[in-house]
């Protein structure tokens, strides 16, 4: 009998007391045996490691379980750097605190991954947790103008993502690692080298720690893709997840767009009006850029006076943003020095 890989499971978590729960049972009942799950807490003062350790107690499981906790909360990437360092698995499963599992979640992803050593990343199908038959994401979608969408956001989900396919990128809510790839594509010698005293042998920067949360997933998408690794959705791996942003769909006019952005939280137009910039400089390959110019331009012009003449509270993410650039350049060398595809390839995802 053939021993099934380790899959690392790295579940990230802060003030999730409310969630947990259901998160830690779908991902205790996976009918995949050999798990590895590494719980990092981002400071959480709600009793959400008191749950944790409630429903571990009540478990049967025989998967190795580790919590890190965090003295202060460092953000999506920096906690889930630290989990993906400490893991030993084959496949490292990055998931929040709010996503469901379906029980042949692990198992139908690494059927998958088995087919092509050259797929790096996994997106599953996500669906409403409070309206499964709604779907949230099937893959991140990219446009000319640099617009970045969860393609089906919103949608019916009436059997129209069931191919297997590539896609440009995968939603971080739960998004699925060879580590080999995730190794690869690596940034070394920030996450566990800073914050848990490890060797630079064995941390790393894999999601961009400059990116606190929000669009993180786009760009660790993008450099997977230029490092040559393939994206692939699985409509048979299937989670349920609880958004807190309302989406822009991919159809949406000027007039939706800016109705929507009206309704986020501070906090989300700081980080995505930051955080999109960055992701561009680090990884657009320059040929693309001025080719897509004449659509990158008007958008770009457009989100610019809209800040400055209406979201003056977004103002100090621009004074970060050009904080945050001389190691966004330092890193897109970095990128672009080790990138195995050209413009050829990486244009075909811009739609």
């Amino acid at each position: 009998m053939v021993e099934r890989p380790l899959i690392s499971i790295v579940i990230l978590t802060f003030n999730g007391g409310r969630t947990i729960k259901e998160t830690l049972d779908s991902v205790l009942a996976q009918d995949h045996d050999n798990l590895e799950i590494i719980i990092v807490d981002n400071a959480s003062t709600d009793g959400t490691i008191n749950e944790i350790q409630h429903r571990i107690s009540l478990s049967q499981t025989t998967a190795k379980i580790r919590i890190i906790v965090n003295e202060k909360n460092l953000g999506f990437s920096a906690g889930h750097n630290i989990g993906i360092s400490e893991s030993n698995g084959e496949y490292v499963l990055c998931t929040n605190q709010d996503v469901i599992l379906e029980q042949n979640f692990v198992s139908e992803a690494v059927k998958l991954f088995q087919q092509d050593e050259k797929i790096g990343a996994i997106q599953p199908k996500m669906l409403n947790r409070h309206n499964r038959k709604v779907i949230d994401s099937t893959g991140i979608m990219i446009f000319k103008s640099r617009r970045m969408v969860d393609r089906g956001q919103g949608e019916e989900d009436k059997g129209q993502y069931e191919k297997i396919e590539e896609v440009f990128g995968a939603n971080g809510a739960a998004v699925f690692f060879r580590k080999e790839c995730l190794e690869d594509v690596c940034l070394r010698g920030r996450s566990s080298e800073r914050l848990r005293g490890t060797t630079p042998e064995n941390s790393g920067e894999y999601w961009d720690e400059d990116f606190f949360i929000y669009k993180e997933d786009v760009d660790l998408s993008w450099r997977i893709r230029l490092y040559g690794w393939k994206i692939m959705y699985c409509p048979t791996a299937i989670v349920y997840t609880e958004r807190t942003t309302k989406p822009i769909g991919e159809k949406a006019g000027i007039g939706q767009i800016i109705k929507t952005r009206r309704e986020q939280k501070q906090y989300v137009r700081y980080y995505s009006f930051k955080n999109h910039r960055l992701a561009m400089i680090k990884n657009d390959l320059p040929s693309l850029f001025f080719r897509h110019l004449p659509w990158i331009l008007p958008r770009e012009i457009g989100a610019w006076l809209y800040v400055f003449l209406f979201e003056p509270k977004t103002w100090p993410a621009i004074r970060e943003l050009f904080k945050q650039m001389p190691g966004a350049w330092k890193k897109q060398k970095i990128i672009m020095a080790n990138k195995k595809v050209g413009a050829g390839e990486m244009g075909r995802w811009f739609r």
